[in-house]
This record gives structure tokens, C-alpha cells and sequence, in this order.
């Protein structure tokens, strides 16, 4: 299928090594329809980490190139290094994608390779959004991760969805634009699919829906952006650039990652 131009997006994967990129992508053509099955880091058969340095190692050693397509639309995916001593890979991915995917490990926040490479984003100005991995593990809290991100970038995020319970409790995510439900798939091969939002979700559904607090950026040479969370009501996240600069969304583990579809929606 051939695509005009203003159907086309090209969007880098970025963040410090380990919190979940590759395994993101794989999810991320899965459910767009991309691929029949997402593979897993242990498996050595994923998308974008093809190389036996790679493989062997189980990282990302050099960026690389692939693509779905997403409601109409040809969105160019870039999974990049999250290693320093590669850096390289990332910088050039930079500058051939419009948009990020800045994903955080939910343990630990934000890391000291994603303060560098969000300082290369801030500086040619371009949106991101921030995913938040590991939501079912031990320590994990997405409002600490959160608070990490408005700390360290100094910034106001959008969180457009809310997880389900978090550590052993975590049982999925909300789409809070949609009000929409996506509890964590029973197998990593097995696509999201939306259901009504729990009773015990309402309130905190409803905080989350409230205007969010004015963002005040400052000069463009130290323009102050986030990423934020994929949404699937754009309009609702495109209104003002602060927002659409800012948006935060969780996912779960690194075998049954969720909110893809939200994801998916932001990259478009």
C-alpha cells in the first residue's frame, strides 16, 4: 500500500538500557498487525535486535529500522541502543524521527542515560512520549515515576492512562481519554482488547480526566518538554503544545507489556 507523505511518521524508541524498548516494539507490531507473534529478548528471534552480537548479548547494539501500519497510517518505528558506548545510533535516529517513545523502568525512574538523550530531544524540540515499564514488579509505582519525571526534566506530564494496581496487584491499564479498560493479556502473544472500567477505577479515572496544571516552558534554547501517554482521542491531546508534549503511559511486564493500543495512537 503506498502512503502520501502526511501519512507517514517515523518515531524513535530511546531510554537506558534495560527498561524494555525492543520488547515494546515487538508488542507494538503485534497488535498493529505487523508481525504474527512478538518474540522475547531470551528467544533471540525479535524484530529488531537481528545481529549475533546482539542475540549473544541480549541488547541493542545498533538502531534499526521497521514499520506498521496503524489506522491509515505508516508509522516508521526506530528501536535505538540504550547503552552510552552507542550513542551514535541514537543521535542519527534522532534526527531522522519527528517524535520519542522515552521508556522508564518503573523501579528506578528516570536513569542517567534518559536525562542525556532527553536533553538531545529537548534541544531540536521534538515531542515524547514517556512509557513507563515494569509495572508488575516489586517496587514498582508509576506516581513515583511520575513525580521522577516532573523532577528531573522539570516539566508538567499528561498522564492519559492510569494502571490497574501495581507490583503483584497489577492487573492492567485505563485509557482515561476513552474511558476504557486493558487488563494485562493472559500470554505475551495474546493482543489487548478494551473493556468497561472496573467500579473501583472511577475515582481515580475522574482525577486523572481534570485539567491539568498550566505548563510553563521556557526559552527554545531550554525548552522544557515531556513525553506523555498515548492516547487514542488526539484531538483531545493535540489542543496546546504543552500537552502534546507531555503525556506519561504505563505498561506491565517485559513479557506482557500493556496500553499498546494508547501507544500506538500517540505515534500516529
Amino acid at each position: 500500500m503506498a502512503y502520501s507523505t502526511d501519512l507517514i511518521r517515523n518515531v524513535a524508541l530511546a531510554g537506558h538500557g534495560g527498561t524494555g524498548k525492543t520488547t515494546l516494539l515487538e508488542h507494538l507490531l503485534f497488535q498493529s498487525g505487523a508481525i504474527a507473534k512478538p518474540e522475547t529478548i531470551e528467544s533471540g528471534k525479535t524484530t529488531s535486535d537481528y545481529g549475533e552480537d546482539e542475540i549473544a548479548r541480549k541488547i541493542s547494539i545498533h538502531a534499526s529500522l521497521t514499520h506498521a501500519s496503524y489506522k491509515d497510517v505508516k508509522i516508521n518505528f526506530m528501536d535505538t541502543p540504550g547503552s552510552s558506548d552507542f550513542v551514535g545510533d541514537v543521535i542519527l535516529a534522532f534526527r531522522a524521527c519527528e517524535s520519542a517513545i522515552v521508556t522508564i523502568d518503573a523501579k528506578t525512574g528516570v536513569q542517567i542515560e534518559t536525562i542525556k538523550l532527553w536533553r538531545h530531544l529537548e534541544g531540536s524540540g521534538k515531542p515524547r512520549v514517556v512509557f513507563a515499564s515494569k509495572l508488575d514488579e516489586e517496587r514498582a509505582s508509576f506516581q513515583r515515576s511520575l513525580d521522577d519525571v516532573k523532577d528531573k526534566f522539570k516539566v508538567a506530564p499528561v498522564a492519559v492512562t492510569i494502571p490497574m494496581g501495581e507490583g503483584a496487584s497489577f492487573k492492567g491499564v485505563v485509557d482515561v481519554l476513552n474511558g476504557v479498560a486493558y487488563a494485562v493479556p493472559a500470554s505475551h502473544d495474546q493482543k489487548e482488547v478494551g473493556a468497561p472500567v472496573p467500579a473501583d477505577m472511577a475515582a481515580a479515572v475522574a482525577e486523572s480526566r481534570a485539567p491539568p496544571a498550566p505548563c510553563t516552558t521556557r526559552a527554545p534554547s531550554s525548552t522544557a518538554a515531556s513525553g506523555a501517554s498515548p492516547a487514542t482521542t488526539e484531538p483531545a491531546v493535540k489542543t496546546t503544545t504543552p500537552v502534546r508534549k507531555n503525556r506519561v503511559r504505563p505498561r506491565s511486564s517485559a513479557s506482557r507489556p500493556n496500553g499498546i493500543r494508547q501507544t500506538l495512537m500517540a505515534s500516529r
